[in-house]
């Protein structure tokens, strides 16, 4: 909807049906105002959830096995929870966007994010289980017993430095509070669950055409380190060059993470499994396209 020549508002929303929650209405609104030829100056609120999964609705692990007092084992076992509902996100978003001179293009942006209803792992009341043999069964139940915000921004710029050399690049910071309900039982660290995601994050990219149909890309990033999963910051460097014989045949040689033989990228620990690390690898591609 065009408020005047160069103010306009877009409304719309997303409705989803799922067997677990039903109708969820996820709605959105944007403000743009230009107040200048190459320059945006926008604004936006949203709704959005995450609906539940199998294993938020009837998930049944047995999580450790113990050996309890009087030789009488103890056995901890995760369920479902049939009542779970989705978590919710409440998006506040401001940004700007300009081309301050030719070729040069930038893009500002800031969120502040709320969230209510995030999974926690609630303790349920032991009980004796008579079989053979018996054992005591501690229930760890999910539930929707977390709530929180979290606050950033990015900015990002692409420089067309010749026409046939292309820069690309953004930066990005991540801020993020939860907290416990007081009516939930979770014993976990939120704060936690909040560092398994990465403070800061960099990325730079170039994209360069050769002479005799020739391209060569390459890329470096950055990722901050996981302090809640105890993984390090790595730089990752990947570089690309493709050949052109005809419009229709590209053959290109790839090589990823060629600055270490091997990192952690992430580590679940939750679930107990033997992490893998992302190794320095080549590889060539041939690639036809039919018209």
């Amino acid at each position: 909807i065009e408020l005047a020549n160069s103010l306009s508002v877009t409304l719309g929303s997303k409705l989803e049906h799922n067997t677990f929650t039903g109708l969820e209405v996820e709605p959105s609104g944007r403000l743009a105002w230009s107040p200048a030829d190459h320059q945006t100056l926008w604004g936006a609120i949203s709704r959005a959830i995450r609906q539940p999964s199998r294993t938020d609705d009837d998930l049944h692990l047995n999580a450790s096995a113990l050996p309890g007092p009087g030789g009488l084992d103890t056995l901890v076992s995760v369920f479902g929870n049939p009542n779970f509902k989705s978590e919710e996100l409440l998006a506040y978003e401001v940004g700007y966007r300009a081309e301050p001179i030719k070729r040069v293009s930038l893009d500002f942006a800031t969120f502040y994010n709320v969230y209510h209803d995030l999974r926690t792992v609630e303790p349920g009341a032991p009980t004796f289980e008579s079989t053979s043999p018996p054992y005591v069964l501690v229930p760890q139940m999910f539930g929707n017993g977390m709530h929180g915000h979290t606050y950033g921004g990015e900015v990002s710029a692409d420089w067309n430095v010749v026409d046939r050399w292309k820069l690309t690049g953004s930066y990005s910071l991540l801020n993020m509070s939860l907290q416990i309900d007081p009516s939930s039982l979770d014993v976990s660290n939120a704060t936690a669950a909040a560092g398994q995601s990465p403070r800061s994050q960099f990325q730079i990219r170039s994209y360069l055409t050769l002479p005799g149909r020739f391209d060569f890309d390459s890329s470096l990033n950055y990722v901050d380190r996981l302090p809640a999963l105890n993984t390090p910051a790595y730089t990752r460097v990947d570089a690309r060059l493709a050949w052109h014989p005809t419009e229709s045949i590209e053959l290109s040689v790839v090589g990823q993470n060629l600055l270490d033989e091997r990192h952690f990228e992430f580590i679940d620990a939750a679930d107990q499994t033997q992490p893998s690390q992302a190794q320095r690898s080549v590889y060539g591609k041939v690639t036809w396209r039919f018209k």
